[in-house]
């Protein structure tokens, strides 16, 4: 449900929440905000302003959002490698992924599965 409602916000919520659902669907893809936009039916500079109007993050940082989400999941139920959990989750690098996991949550992936064996 998106965050923020303007007007064109309003206008165009079907297509809003289609597009945050596609990413949901699809974040192991590549994909690109031509793409979501195309789903969406509008513009992609049209689309990114409303986007981010509505959930307050850009398509990708909400797409970076779900893949952390995911991650946080692989960490504290496998024992899979780091790298693996990386490629999983949509990230073709296991160091942008280790970036954006600690941007997103404030641990490193090592960090965080410490931290939850630690609670087991």
């Amino acid at each position: 449900v998106p965050v923020r409602a303007d007007h064109r916000v309003i206008h165009h919520q079907a297509a809003l929440l289609a597009a945050n659902r596609y990413l949901q669907d699809h974040l192991t893809e590549n994909i690109t905000l031509e793409q979501l936009a195309r789903e969406s039916g509008l513009y992609p500079t049209y689309f990114h302003k409303l986007f981010t109007a509505a959930y307050g993050r850009t398509p990708m940082q909400k797409l970076n959002d779900y893949r952390i989400a995911n991650a946080t999941a692989y960490l504290a139920s496998t024992t899979h490698s780091i790298s693996e959990i990386a490629v999983r989750c949509g990230f073709t690098s296991q160091n942008y992924f280790t970036v954006k996991f600690k941007e997103l949550t404030g641990q490193t992936p090592t960090q965080f599965r410490k931290a939850h064996q630690k609670t087991k």
